[in-house]
């Protein structure tokens, strides 16, 4: 797939690529052996958690609606799994953080315009599940908040460690690397969109397909700004929204 597929806006800096030729991302393969390395880490470091907090791993499952452990297990391994990508980045000869993972700030005028293109996608979405009878709020969420203590704990860890873990491993690391392989931008925005959707397993299909939706999203609003700051600013803004709307639901 060409790079040409979707287009860069014209205010957005150059790729990290254009910028030194003295470096280039870690290759195709390397890039999606690693990200799957990463992955493998965040799961193992659940299982820590698990057994530091005095738990049978093989109860980890039935420990994903526990808001206490959840939220410890989130900010452990999203933590940790996003220090090693930046471990991995700078093992990269000649690469540097803020130019591999697109660390630039986009501007208001593009962070504002991609804010209001999700906010109108995301109650697009919302109206969708509403005609077709569904709750808007996942089964997940409210089984999570009915166990809830502690709410700056969950917000913490579903508003600020999820979306910076997953932006900088998605639209970030894989990004950098699959969208200068033969993928190209267009083929990588779907590939890291489907595998995002993927390890939302605590879903239903319909959910994991909204995901892979908003997931193209932050895809094309990465490569369109060339910052991951705006789909890490939606992700968390997503997130937020999704925590007021089950705090309010239990509520009333």
């Amino acid at each position: 797939m060409s790079n040409d597929a979707v287009p860069v806006e014209e205010h957005a800096e150059a790729s990290p690529a254009a910028e030194s030729s003295d470096w280039a991302p870690w290759g195709f393969w390397a890039t999606l052996g690693l990200g799957a390395l990463v992955l493998i880490a965040s799961v193992l470091l659940q299982t820590v958690t698990v057994i530091a907090m005095g738990e049978n791993p093989g109860d980890i499952e039935s420990l994903q609606t526990d808001a206490g452990f959840l939220s410890t297990a989130m900010l452990v391994s999203n933590i940790g799994c996003t220090l090693l990508i930046l471990l991995l980045v700078v093992r990269r000869k000649g690469a540097t953080i803020s130019g591999y993972l697109a660390l630039r700030w986009p501007g208001w005028r593009g962070l504002l315009t991609w804010v209001l293109v999700a906010a109108v996608v995301v109650a697009l979405l919302d109206v969708i599940t509403h005609l077709l009878g569904r709750e808007t709020v996942p089964e997940w969420w409210m089984d999570v908040y009915a166990t809830v203590k502690v709410p700056l704990f969950i917000g913490l860890a579903t508003v600020v460690a999820a979306p910076l873990f997953e932006e900088t491993l998605f639209r970030g690391f894989l990004f950098s690397g699959l969208s200068r392989s033969k993928l190209g931008v267009a083929g990588t925005i779907i590939v890291t969109a489907a595998l995002w959707a993927v390890i939302h397993g605590q879903y239903d299909a319909y959910q994991i397909a909204q995901v892979f939706v908003l997931g193209l999203l932050l895809g094309v609003a990465r490569h369109r700004t060339n910052s991951l700051i705006v789909p890490f600013l939606i992700h968390a803004a997503n997130n937020l929204v999704a925590n007021i709307q089950v705090a309010l639901v239990i509520q009333g």
